[in-house]
């Protein structure tokens, strides 16, 4: 599945002239932002809490924690 989103993100991406930069993993001086929130992501919203994991749910309360 991954690989198939990056092949077609890829190819849009050149049809509409846009170049991509391609950062190597776990690279915290290029792409501070995101290496950043990466754990926030995986370890906030789901060890935290005794909320109920089921899909829609955490959907749910994930774009609610996202936008506050």
């Amino acid at each position: 599945m991954r690989l198939e989103f990056e092949f077609i993100f890829e190819y849009v991406c050149q049809r509409c002239g846009i170049r991509l930069f391609v950062l190597p993993l776990r690279s915290p001086k290029l792409n501070g932002g995101v290496e950043r929130a990466y754990p926030i992501y995986t370890e906030e919203p789901y060890e935290v809490t005794d909320r109920s994991l089921r899909v829609a749910e955490l959907r749910k309360e994930s774009l609610e924690w996202e936008t506050t």
